[in-house]
């Protein structure tokens, strides 16, 4: 099953392709810095439209104004402390290039 975002001029499948494509690289980068494998999921937040919440193939849909839902909602433990640390110091040295 092929699917697309269907706009109101078109339909599109690149920011479907995009999301999932930086999901798995971020995976991969995750593995190789932290000898871990994780799960990423894909979320692609469109601001200025009406956005039926939806799974499309491996990307959530969502409204910006629900992303914390979709991010935490589940309330359920995906990851332990010491998992989220690690994650976060891997991130911080890969993104940080400001010293203040």
């Amino acid at each position: 099953m092929v699917f697309k975002i269907i706009w109101p001029q078109d339909a599109d499948r690149a920011a479907l392709t995009q999301a999932s494509q930086n999901a798995s690289w971020l995976r991969e980068w995750l593995e190789q810095m932290t000898g871990k494998t994780f799960e990423v999921a894909s979320v692609l937040a469109i601001p200025g439209y009406c956005v039926i919440e939806q799974r499309l193939g491996p990307v959530r849909l969502t409204n910006p104004k629900n992303l914390k839902d979709v991010l935490i909602g589940r309330r359920k433990t995906v990851l332990r402390e010491e998992e989220i640390d690690l994650i976060r110091r891997q991130l911080e040295e890969k993104c940080r290039d400001v010293e203040y």
